[in-house]
């Protein structure tokens, strides 16, 4: 659900939110779902197998800028390990997470998928716990996948994976 927000980006990115934090949207601030303990679990296993690959700095629900006037929330997200950080990035990560909640909008997930699509992230995957899938979103659309690869980082991580400890 979005609300107008009356303040720009700027003011947003330095506004404390209590949890969770929402997304920003072409000055509409947007409410998040509440993660439960399938999500945030997820979101530690995911976490941990990323953080396994050398050369790549993971970070879970971390506030992104993007060049066209939004921030999001990302889950879980990966960065070239060497890359400079700033406290809110603009640049697209390598890989961008997002595990489904109960109360999810899927026009509201589709649009934020997409705009990591136009931003220029080249992995964005979308984790569905509550009928299990694995899925990868590109200029096609979402696509159900057996597996969540990073071909040039060797990371393959299936569903198996994901679920066995939730």
């Amino acid at each position: 659900m979005a609300t107008t927000a009356g303040i720009s980006l700027e003011q947003f990115l330095a506004t404390h939110f209590d949890p969770p934090e929402p997304d920003y949207v072409d000055g509409e601030i947007v409410e998040r779902s509440m993660p439960d303990w399938t999500h945030s679990r997820l979101q530690g296993i995911l976490w941990g197998i990323l953080s396994q690959a050398v050369g790549l700095a993971v970070a879970t629900e971390l506030r992104v800028r993007l060049a066209t006037g939004k921030a999001y929330i990302i889950d879980v997200c990966a960065y070239p390990a060497d890359q400079q950080m700033s406290r809110f990035p603009s640049t697209p990560p390598i890989v961008a997470a997002e595990i489904l909640s109960v109360d999810d909008v899927v026009m509201e997930l589709n649009l934020k998928l997409e705009n990591y699509r136009k931003w220029g992230v080249p992995h964005i995957w979308l984790i569905d716990p509550w009928f299990p899938q694995l899925n990868i979103y590109d200029d096609q659309g979402l696509h159900r996948v057996s597996a969540l690869e990073i071909p040039e980082f060797g990371i393959r991580i299936t569903l198996e994976e994901l679920m066995a400890a939730v």
